[in-house]
């Protein structure tokens, strides 16, 4: 790991001769996730998609305890290792993917898998294409994992759990994603409690209802 004062980023980067291997090596206690885009998007060597998407979801919030590493080597695929403290953190939607806002938690992951683990109060989960509104969460909690096997992607959860004044819902189940490219198979098992009908219609999918 890197030392890290309070609110301090430390940066290494570092290449061969030919400029074609590169590592780059971060670590920080306090930042902000919008200043690390800023960051990320001032780097002349940025891939265009991740700039593209860096610019879209305009990501804010608090990050704690960070560590990155990323090694690029033209004779292997790229590894990379991340792992962070986040609060508050937010994010716009784009294409299919939905927008959050004060999600907290923490992220471990590098290129064979990772695990997001929530303990969230208070947020909100935006689907705009899909609901009428943006879905308040009063509690957010439980972990998603995500490996990586000759067989291909598999995500995970086990104890996934969210509340808000009109239910509660508990999840579990996985997500298999082959490697030959066939389709996902989902094996999924919702729980409700406490249901109210008063706010239904904040859950009925606004494109097809």
């Amino acid at each position: 790991d890197l030392p890290v004062t309070p609110g301090q980023l430390r940066l290494d980067y570092s290449e061969d001769k030919t400029g074609a291997k590169r590592v780059v090596e971060a670590g920080y206690s306090e930042l902000r996730a919008e200043d690390i885009a800023a960051m990320l998007l001032a780097v002349p060597k940025v891939p265009a998609e991740l700039r593209e998407r860096l610019t879209a979801i305009v990501p804010r919030g608090e990050l704690s305890d960070g560590y990155l590493r990323y090694r690029n080597d033209p004779q292997q695929t790229p590894r990379f290792l991340f792992r962070t403290r986040f609060q508050n953190l937010a994010w716009q939607p784009v294409s299919r993917w939905p927008g959050a806002e004060g999600v907290t938690g923490s992220i471990t992951a590098d290129n064979d898998g990772g695990v997001l683990t929530l303990a969230t109060q208070k947020a909100e989960i935006n689907f705009v294409d899909l609901f009428r509104g943006p879905l308040p969460v009063d509690s957010l909690t439980g972990g998603v994992y995500w490996l990586r096997d000759a067989a291909g992607w598999r995500v995970l959860s086990r104890n996934l759990a969210a509340r808000n004044e009109d239910l509660n819902v508990k999840i579990a189940g996985y997500v298999d994603k082959p490697r030959t490219g066939d389709s996902p198979y989902l094996d999924l098992t919702a729980s409700f409690g406490d249901g109210k009908a008063d706010h239904v219609s904040r859950y009925l999918p606004a494109k097809i209802m």
